[in-house]
């Protein structure tokens, strides 16, 4: 009698041990499928909505230092003044801060003071503002629609709007949100 109970037992051990094989491979897969799904769900939030830059050169020190990375914005459709953007011109990247809006007027005087619609500018930069005669670019300056007017943190040596003129609202890349120091890694 033991023996027929033991055998009808049996029988269903293995299938019920067959069965949660089957179920392990099929949440193994559904488990890489949702890691998947996620991957791409932050590619494209990456791509299409926020941006990464990795620093080259000293235009914005000390605040960003070469070699940090940033993370930006992409979705802006309206910058103000002493934000901070990531920019195309020509083939380069650059990082900056906006000074002047459109319509405004912009004076770099010899003395190294940043003037905007008549009124001298109070930053909280180390460097004083002198004009790159060299460029071409004259002062006063005044900024067209749909442009904006970028300055460097490192005044007297960054390379920006007082070399290549103003910036146009389809060259900027987005509002630099976050600063990421990777030195030292």
């Amino acid at each position: 009698m033991k023996d027929k109970v033991t055998e009808s037992i049996l029988p269903e051990t293995v299938i019920k041990q067959k069965k949660k094989k089957a179920l392990d491979k099929e949440d193994m897969l559904y488990f890489f499928f949702k890691v998947f799904a996620v991957i791409i769900i932050a590619i494209v939030l990456l791509r299409s909505i926020y941006g990464i830059e990795f620093v080259e050169g000293q235009n914005m020190y000390p605040s960003i230092k070469d070699g940090d990375v940033v993370v930006y914005f992409r979705i802006n459709s309206q910058y103000q003044n002493n934000e901070v953007i990531s920019f195309r011109k020509d083939v380069s990247n650059y990082i900056g801060r906006i000074v002047a809006q459109a319509g405004d007027i912009v004076e770099i005087t010899e003395d190294g003071d940043l003037i905007v619609n008549g009124n001298v500018q109070q930053e909280e930069i180390y460097f004083d503002t002198y004009p790159d005669n060299a460029s071409g670019i004259t002062f006063p300056y005044v900024v067209d629609d749909g442009c904006v007017f970028v300055l460097g943190d490192y005044r007297t040596n960054a390379v920006d709007s007082r070399h290549f003129g103003q910036v146009s609202l389809k060259e900027i890349n987005g509002k630099v949100i976050s600063i990421i120091r990777r030195r030292g890694f």
